[in-house]
């Protein structure tokens, strides 16, 4: 994103947890003039994503734990 030129320049994130993993990793190292924003998705959309990616993750052959 530095080579946008842009007066506002944001990194949206949809997922809650790797909002707070990736702002925590990357506090002080953005770019300068970029915003780091949390947007939640509605709670109907977060179920399909859940579905998808237990789904996804089985086909890889990762095994969840309860």
């Amino acid at each position: 994103m530095d080579h946008v030129e842009a007066k506002q320049k944001y990194l949206i994130l949809t997922d809650p947890e790797f909002f707070e993993c990736f702002a925590r990793e990357t506090k002080g190292r953005l770019a300068n003039g970029l915003a780091l924003l949390h947007c939640p998705l509605p709670e109907e959309i977060c179920r399909e994503i859940t579905a998808i990616r237990l789904k996804s993750r089985g086909e890889l052959g990762f095994v969840e734990s309860t």
